[in-house]
């Protein structure tokens, strides 16, 4: 009886290492998910953002029809040719990461209304990197 103890003394510690080893790698993985999905999240609401900006100088432009029309004639609007452009282009860089905004006649009333920021780099990502351009476009039609 004293010899079959003494085989079976340690093999409940290993048991309860081995479940410890484990149960640190699934939680590892699920920690490296939760950061995954944070950066995601970001990139999301990046793109949404765009998106709603985007239709802002797009609502922007059917309020002021007849001077976008006049002033773009085959031209690409800048920050200071008006306001509605100035206040849209302040509104893009303070929401989004490197952001500069555009909007391009496409000629008979047709506009383009393009945003380029930097998107969040990813982990699997290298960090030293630049970050990766973003472009949005929308086009209008007044």
């Amino acid at each position: 009886m004293k010899s079959m103890k003494s085989s079976c003394e340690g093999v409940t510690l290993i048991e309860v290492l081995v479940a410890l080893f484990v149960l640190a790698i699934g939680l590892l993985g699920v920690v490296s998910l939760q950061a995954e999905t944070l950066k995601l999240s970001q990139q999301s609401f990046s793109s949404t953002q765009a998106l709603f900006l985007a239709n802002d100088m797009a609502e922007r432009m059917r309020a002021n029809k007849d001077t976008f029309v006049k002033v773009a004639a085959n031209a690409e609007l800048k920050d200071e040719d008006f306001a509605d452009v100035k206040g849209w282009g302040k509104a893009i860089t303070s929401q989004l990461p490197g952001a500069e905004g555009t909007v391009t006649s496409a000629g008979a009333g047709a506009f383009v209304i393009a945003i380029k920021y930097d998107q969040q780099a990813l982990a699997n990502e290298a960090a030293t990197e630049s970050p990766k351009k973003i472009t949005y476009a929308l086009n209008v039609r007044l």
